[in-house]
């Protein structure tokens, strides 16, 4: 028979506040199963392979807390988990700061809400950044800058533009390419020093007292492979930044600012589909606001029909070609919308550019 032994720190309990974000998710998703008792394997295969040293972390700061008894079997040269015991696990989910069984749903929903509602209000603030972090957010919306999970991200992205609030990952960058000295109140950046693209900080152009462009053109392209490949491919005299999808606030005030600096016309390419034809045409409008001319490049229908593969229109790109094409559009957008109204299908740009 297997030697056996049972672990457990005899003092008061740990607080939780200072894990990090991906243990307390994991020991939440732990305590979803409201069982006292767990074999380690279950906990184990619930954490999933690419979490295994994560799972080991989160055990050992449950034991050395004092919040788990451990069952162990000397196997294999050395002691193994078998069983898991939470002695006290409501107040373990306390220290998390998780809800009670069957109050789960109703806490999420309005723990949900508040974020709305926390995002409104960072909305309407004149005092905000332009440009944050998803953790500015999170410490403004809860005063925790780890305080919202990955779960709870990836809902707000389906309820509000993050990027259009001003609200990224990370701080943003403008993706740009082009012969332009910027001159700086702590010296000159140019952008054309290096043979490939360079990623700037908004701020940059802000802060920029003035520039020297040789920019005979602007090209605009969508998708980040396809601006990474006209990038490299550029004639010395050419400009090219990548938009990325709708244009954020952020990436408008950057943008404008280089053209105050830079004035060119530009040709601007999205993906052969209705949002793209709306990506373009907002993007456009900067040069509109400028005294700039523009044009679409590389969005018509023989562009679409040259794809491989292409996607059938959902009902919202239905909707969205009936709203562009009751209002003015650019002729060759006309006809890229005509186009994808008669063939139903729309494309990606990766295909031919």
């Amino acid at each position: 028979m297997m030697p056996r032994r049972r672990r457990q720190v005899a003092a008061a309990a740990l607080p939780c506040d200072a894990w990090p974000p991906v243990w307390r998710e994991l020991a939440a998703r732990w305590l979803r199963r409201d069982s006292a008792r767990c074999k380690w394997p279950t906990l184990l295969a619930a954490a999933g392979s690419e979490a295994y040293e994560t799972a080991h972390d989160v055990l050992d700061a449950l034991l050395t807390g004092g919040w788990i008894v451990v069952d162990e079997a000397f196997q294999q040269g050395r002691w193994q988990p078998l069983w898991i015991e939470f002695p006290d696990l409501p107040a373990l989910r306390a220290a998390l700061g998780l809800p009670a069984p069957g109050a789960t749903k109703a806490a999420q929903e309005a723990a949900r809400n508040a974020l709305l509602t926390a995002l409104e209000r960072w909305n309407a603030d004149p005092a905000r950044p332009d440009q944050a972090t998803r953790r500015d957010f999170a410490q403004y919306a809860r005063g925790d800058t780890k305080s919202i999970t990955t779960a709870e991200w990836d809902w707000l992205e389906t309820q509000a533009d993050l990027a259009a609030c001003g609200i990224a990952g990370h701080a943003p960058l403008l993706c740009i390419a082009a012969p332009v000295n910027l001159f700086l109140p702590q010296g000159r950046l140019d952008l054309a020093a290096t043979p490939d693209f360079l990623g700037i900080p908004p701020a940059a152009l802000t802060a920029a007292t003035g520039g020297d462009a040789a920019v005979r053109h602007w090209t605009l392209v969508e998708n980040r492979s396809s601006f990474e490949r006209v990038a490299r491919q550029r004639a010395k005299d050419a400009g090219v930044l990548w938009l990325p999808g709708f244009p954020p606030g952020w990436w408008q005030t950057a943008v404008a600012r280089l053209l105050a600096l830079a004035p060119a016309p530009a040709r601007i390419a999205c993906d052969p589909d209705p949002a793209g034809i709306e990506i373009a045409l907002t993007a456009g409008k900067l040069w509109q606001a400028a005294g700039l001319d523009w044009q679409p490049w590389r969005m018509d229908a023989a562009d679409l029909t040259s794809l491989p593969a292409r996607k059938p229109l959902t009902v919202r790109d239905l909707e969205r070609l009936a709203a562009l094409l009751s209002g003015a559009l650019p002729d060759p957008l006309r006809a890229l919308a005509l186009a994808l109204q008669a063939g139903g299908e729309k494309g990606e740009q990766e295909g031919y550019l």
